[in-house]
């Protein structure tokens, strides 16, 4: 019986020290793989982490470049697109200020030669007699008949003291200055106005039928090739190539 035990002891003993060995062999092992393969493993880990992580901030940094120059290239189109329209604007300002002031140019000029509504109805009738004027027929002239001469030849011979006073007369009259020859104008004066201590002469042709056909002149304008010299309070002075001439109002 005795022998018999000793036996399973022995193969149990041996079987508990071959568990033991490998045991011990697996701790070995398992050391040897963390001091050994473990930090290559992790260092192999972290290159790529590594790797992934720059990778992916600059895809990033890339994306946020594209955003930042496509937000630049809109804000200077639409810069460019705000100073068209600012250009323009300034532009429309001076068109509407030139309109205002060519508008309050017309105004000033409309109020300047306003004429008041007695004075028009004086000047329609002025028109209305006129035209009757002219178209009234006027008679022939009457031809005289010059006179027979009664003087003898004697009497039509100048004597000397009478040719000596010819000839002084001559010398006088060439002696005085030339005076501008006065001739007819070919209109009429109709009215002279008064606006803003400005006088306009209100003139036409005398076969002038509505106020459309009348010209306000101030002084030193100039109507079919007449200057107007001076304007007064019932008449005008108009002169044309050194003949001047004085034109005074119709009578209303």
């Amino acid at each position: 019986m005795e022998f018999g035990v000793k036996p399973f002891l022995k193969s149990t003993l041996r079987g508990l020290l071959l568990s033991l060995w490998c045991v011990l062999l697996s701790a070995a092992c398992i050391l040897v793989y963390q001091h050994l393969f473990a930090p290559v493993r992790q260092a192999a880990l972290d290159v790529e982490l590594e790797t992934q992580h720059q990778a992916l901030m600059s895809a990033l940094s890339e994306s946020q470049q594209a955003s930042d120059q496509q937000r630049l290239d809109a804000l200077d189109a639409l810069t460019q697109r705000l100073d068209e329209l600012s250009a323009r604007l300034d532009e429309q300002e001076r068109h509407l200020q030139a309109l205002s002031n060519q508008q309050q140019r017309h105004a000033t000029r409309l109020d300047t030669l306003e004429l008041d509504r007695p004075k028009l109805m004086a000047i329609e009738k002025k028109l209305a007699r006129l035209n009757r004027v002219v178209s009234t027929p006027r008679p022939a002239p009457v031809q005289k008949t010059p006179k027979a001469a009664t003087h003898t030849t004697a009497k039509k011979a100048p004597s000397s003291q009478a040719n000596t006073s010819q000839a002084s007369t001559s010398k006088d009259r060439r002696a005085k200055p030339s005076q501008p020859e006065s001739v007819a104008a070919p209109f009429v004066l109709y009215d002279v106005q008064s606006r803003s201590d400005i006088r306009l002469a209100i003139v036409g042709q005398t076969n002038a039928r509505t106020l459309s056909e009348l010209s306000a002149l101030r002084q030193g304008q100039s109507y079919r090739g007449w200057k107007i010299v001076s304007v007064f309070a019932s008449s005008i002075e108009v002169q044309r190539q050194g003949q001047r001439t004085t034109l005074t109002m119709m009578e209303g």
